[in-house]
């Protein structure tokens, strides 16, 4: 089973992910998070570790602020994170956002499914 964290106050967002995500692993549990607060609170909680989390930069004012608070605590964590942005937001300063993997809204569904099976895969 593929255990995935969506973070992302996009409800529609939530179900086309969860969408995707049936279609290229059968077996996938996904867990969401609406806001910053519930998301960093999934991730500590967590007893099995996720296999992917789908992060948007939308999902907080700071996004950088949250990604290193969880890098900071579970620093193996970013290898399985994949960040979602908007086409406005491709250029994110961060300089630990930009050695993120992401995925631009809307999605190529192609371009997402090779992005999270090579995720997954190592």
């Amino acid at each position: 089973m593929v255990k995935v964290l969506v973070a992302d106050d996009d409800l529609d967002s939530h179900e086309l992910l969860s969408d995707i995500l049936q279609i290229n692993f059968q077996d996938v549990q996904v867990d969401r998070a609406l806001n910053s607060s519930s998301f960093v609170a999934k991730v500590m909680e967590s007893q099995t570790q996720y296999d992917l989390i789908l992060f948007s930069v939308d999902i907080d004012e700071e996004p950088q602020k949250i990604v290193q608070q969880i890098q900071s605590q579970f620093p193996d964590i970013l290898n399985r994170t994949v960040l979602m942005v908007g086409a406005d937001q491709s250029s994110l300063n961060s300089e630990l956002l930009q050695k993120l993997p992401r995925v631009s809204k809307p999605f190529s569904l192609d371009h997402f499914a090779e992005i999270i099976r090579k995720i997954c895969v190592e």
